[in-house]
């Protein structure tokens, strides 16, 4: 691959993650619904089971902490993990409460050129779509892996080989998109609500007056059912 490809789409990622770094994980719940977490906690603790705790891990375009958090939760704790987006790595720094934690941001190429260290785990989510020439960073890759090391590799888009694949994919994806409906739904609740609170404080809907210092009569015969409905809301 031609160098000058290879830093414009290196510069590409960089731009694009710099961008969405705060709202990554909210936009992308095709990785981080509930779902998909419950898949890849079970793919990755069946991948690691024989694996010592105290092993050497990489993880490779860790981005938010979507796999380190559950490697830290799995009981590892010599962990590297690799981003190009200094945003992304800010975000994980504060999803991951690891003191342990080796954060390095740099491209994958970059990285292995600079370090020797070889690794019994490395784990890479979503991330070889984005690398400019994924044959040669994979083949650098394997160079530091142990003879017994593990290569955990997840959350490629894929597509269904077959009918049933097809149907399983497009049901899939159906699943995620009520599921982020829901989540918008959700948000949206919530701001609408809060709209109205603030409206009725400040305007004194009803021209009810201020609410009085103390607990509201709980029996609730002093106050009209408007009041009611304007004291609930406050």
């Amino acid at each position: 691959m031609q160098e000058e490809l290879r830093k414009k789409i290196l510069t590409a990622n960089i731009d694009l993650h710099q961008l969405e770094a705060r709202y990554y994980d909210i936009i992308h719940c095709e990785n981080l619904n509930s779902h998909e977490q419950r898949r890849l906690r079970a793919s990755l603790r069946a991948c690691i089971a024989s694996l010592d705790r105290s092993a050497r891990c990489l993880d490779v375009g860790a981005g938010t902490g979507n796999i380190t958090s559950k490697l830290v939760e799995m009981g590892f704790e010599n962990i590297t993990c690799v981003d190009i987006s200094a945003e992304m790595l800010e975000v994980l720094r504060r999803n991951v409460a690891s003191p342990t934690l080796r954060i390095v941001c740099s491209d994958i190429d970059s990285f292995l050129e600079g370090d020797d260290d070889t690794y019994r785990l490395v784990t890479m989510g979503g991330v070889v779509h984005h690398l400019p020439d994924p044959q040669r960073s994979l083949r650098r890759i394997f160079e530091r892996i142990d003879r017994e090391g593990v290569l955990f590799i997840t959350q490629e888009p894929t597509k269904g080989h077959n009918r049933r694949g097809a149907f399983a994919h497009v049901l899939a994806e159906g699943v995620k998109k009520v599921e982020y409906g829901c989540y918008v739904a959700r948000y949206l609740i919530y701001i609408v609500l809060g709209k109205l609170k603030y409206l009725v404080r400040g305007l004194h809907l009803l021209g009810l007056p201020h609410r009085p210092e103390g607990p509201l009569p709980r029996d609730g015969t002093s106050l009209g059912p408007r009041s009611r409905l304007y004291y609930s809301l406050l």
